[in-house]
């Protein structure tokens, strides 16, 4: 990482003649390197610090040094130590700082980011280019080594389905004895992840022998991999499946042996992109195999990939790239951009399908599939979907009316390639702006003078004057973080598209918060209808629980603070109901009087008032229900035998029984304002165990 001239001037001049150095942790690192120096000071281990992570920046001091520690939200830290006794910044001066260096780690993030890409891509283009599948195999892996820098080594196994083991067919940094390295399906961490179809990453030798003997790993296989290892030892591990469609064929491993930076989650998806660079490979070679008379119509590969890639480095766009696999096809061609809710077209006047026959075609279905359509005449569709791990990006529509040639395939299947690199690329970037974005929000939410702050910020077109009003909403029980934000993207834009007053809008983990401004307030409950559309529309197409608030609108920024905390609160009524939908603050009523209570107080009350009736008992007469319909419908004592299906004389004797276990009185109006409060709440506010 190379320091901004810009940030070394401004710390020269705080600083003036104090020496001082520029400490940087990046989230690969496992401890702080030395980035800039000015002036001599002593040498340190910086890790050995008492930082508080949790905190925007720190200060500290020791015998010798003064610390200033900036900590970011993926894990990036900078840590400035000099030799002063106080610190010659003021608070405006450390937001600045902090500012000019995650703006570095966002430049340096988009350069890896860029490199990684032409790493990918030059990975792609020899795919397309040779058919010699044992180099390019072990091209693939050397290339997955040099974008993940603190992997040592790798390694590369398919699944025999004749023996019905999973074979090693390519190594890095192993001796040559690996090639001897045989599993069962099931059998060690590469063995359950051909078995399971997920990717594994273990951190700590320790885990990593245990999961190795839990799964059954044989003496041999164990003896096998320590001596390929060179009497090294296995620090960390990532191992991921390589699938075609729904067939898994094998598993790509890499390993660590040094101790000098570690793996993340995005190491993951990196080497996922080329274990499908790998099943691109072998899948190649197979088509080669069963077409060989056709060579000289697959050799046209090469151009189809040199061409979409040129398209890609010139960041020419979806469009573009949709529009030239439709020239090289020559046909009409359609692709969904399922994170933007876009359409892209060649030849084509119209949607084949609707996004919503699209979402219920791939809700299950990770392969391409052959549609076939009788009415209102014979028609045949091609569907090819973009997948990126297990993440659905987007897909192909092709008309086809006999068959769908092989060169047809390729072309889609290898501008797909293209197209997930740069939908991830893109996605990449949107959650760099909606980190900018949240952080924008809390100082606006935060701030005393909220319309200065907004004056100056432009890009958000916000107007102080206009009538503000929050919503947030919640995406309940996601097991796939992944999957997750992918939908919270493809929610954001089907909003924007939708919801033109949005002003500002953005993801944060299982949330989405969006700012509306209005030119007239009048216009606030036909927004609010547009989101309960959205909502239901998106809840109907997906397996998905989604629940949103509504806070209360006001004319001026200072309410905007206000309006945020009734959305969060109006969320979590709907949660803790176990409620999907969308609901305004207002309308929640006197309600509003038991949110902000404590949720342990509430249960206590209503599990201390009800549990008499809850003895082995009153359980068999029903008592607890019978009084929860009693109060509902309203005393009445006809419709509330009708309801329970008792006789009226038996509804009295309830009631008795009630009254005396109670030792409350119905016509007494304190005790019964007691029985119906209890009620109510009981009714309201007593899901929040069930949850999740």
């Amino acid at each position: 990482m190379i320091i901004n001239q810009l940030i070394l001037s401004y710390l020269d001049k705080g600083y003036k003649k104090s020496s001082y150095e520029i400490w940087v942790q990046k989230p690969h690192d496992s401890s702080f390197q030395l980035m800039h120096k000015k002036g001599n000071l002593s040498i340190e281990n910086v890790t050995l610090l008492n930082l508080n992570r949790d905190n925007k920046y720190n200060i500290c001091t020791d015998e010798a040094y003064f610390y200033i520690s900036f900590t970011y939200m993926n894990g990036y830290q900078v840590l400035l130590r000099s030799n002063c006794t106080t610190s010659p910044f003021d608070e405006r001066d450390l937001d600045y700082l902090y500012i000019c260096f995650e703006l570095l780690d966002a430049k340096n993030q988009i350069q890896s980011k860029d490199t990684e890409l032409d790493v990918l891509i030059e990975g792609i283009r020899s795919v397309s280019s040779s058919l010699v599948l044992d180099d390019l195999l072990e091209k693939i892996v050397k290339n997955a080594l040099s974008v993940i820098p603190v992997a040592n080594a790798g390694y590369l196994q398919l699944y025999d389905p004749h023996e019905e083991i999973i074979i090693t067919k390519t190594s890095v940094g192993f001796e040559p004895i690996i090639g001897e390295l045989k599993m069962s399906v099931g059998e060690s961490i590469t063995g359950m992840v051909f078995k399971g179809g997920k990717p594994l990453i273990y951190h700590s030798t320790e885990q990593i022998y245990k999961k190795m003997n839990e799964n059954s790993i044989s003496p041999e296989n164990l003896q096998i991999i320590k001596s390929s290892s060179q009497g090294k030892v296995i620090q960390a591990i990532v191992s991921v499946p390589i699938s075609i469609g729904d067939q898994r064929i094998g598993v790509m491993t890499i390993h660590q042996f040094d101790k000098n930076g570690k793996f993340t989650e995005d190491d993951v998806r990196l080497l996922q992109g080329f274990a499908s660079q790998v099943a691109i490979a072998i899948q190649n070679a197979r088509l080669y195999t069963e077409v060989k008379e056709q060579l000289q119509e697959l050799s046209k590969r090469n151009e189809v990939h040199n061409t979409l890639i040129k398209f890609s480095l010139q960041n020419k766009g979806l469009k573009t790239i949709v529009k030239e696999i439709g020239k090289m096809i020559s046909g009409n061609v359609s692709f969904y951009d399922y994170l933007e809710n876009d359409w892209y077209h060649h030849q084509v006047k119209h949607n084949y399908f609707s996004v919503d026959e699209i979402s219920q075609i791939f809700k299950n279905r990770r392969h391409a599939v052959f549609v076939e359509l009788r009415k209102p005449e014979e028609e045949k569709y091609y569907l090819y979907p973009i997948i990126n791990g297990t993440i659905f990006l987007g897909c192909f529509i092709l008309p086809y009316s006999n068959t769908l040639s092989i060169i047809d395939r390729i072309v889609v299947e290898q501008g797909g390639a293209i197209l997930a690199l740069e939908l991830v690329k893109k996605h990449t970037l949107e959650e760099i702006y909606y980190k900018k974005t949240h952080e924008f929000f809390n100082e606006v939410i935060k701030s005393r003078d909220p319309e200065a702050l907004i004056a100056k910020r432009k890009e958000f077109n916000l107007i102080p004057s206009h009538t503000f009003f929050v919503a947030v909403i919640e995406l309940v029980n996601y097991q796939d973080l992944y999957k997750l934000g992918a939908d919270i993207h493809s929610i954001i834009s089907l909003i924007k598209k939708k919801i033109l007053e949005v002003r500002l809008i953005y993801g944060f983990h299982n949330k989405i918060i969006l700012l509306v401004s209005l030119d007239d307030s009048s216009f606030f409950n036909d927004s609010i209808k547009r989101l309960k559309t959205i909502i239901l529309d998106w809840t109907n197409n997906n397996d998905t629980l989604i629940c949103a608030g509504i806070g209360s609108n006001k004319k001026g920024a200072y309410h905007i603070g206000k309006s945020y905390e009734e959305a969060k609160k109006s969320v979590s009524y709907l949660v803790n109901k176990k409620e999907t939908g969308i609901i305004t603050y207002e309308s929640i009523g006197v309600n509003r009087l038991f949110i902000n209570q404590d949720t342990n107080e509430i249960n206590e009350f209503i599990n201390g008032f009800f549990q008499p009736l809850n003895t082995s008992r009153s359980r068999k007469n029903d008592l607890e229900l019978t009084l929860l319909t009693y109060i509902r419908l309203n005393k009445s004592i006809n419709e509330t035998a009708k309801s329970l299906h008792v006789h009226i004389n038996t509804l009295y004797q309830r009631l008795k029984k009630i009254e005396d276990i109670l030792n409350l009185s119905f016509n007494d109006p304190k005790d019964f304002l007691k029985i119906q409060l209890a009620c109510h709440l009981k009714e309201s506010f007593a899901y929040s165990d069930e949850l999740h």
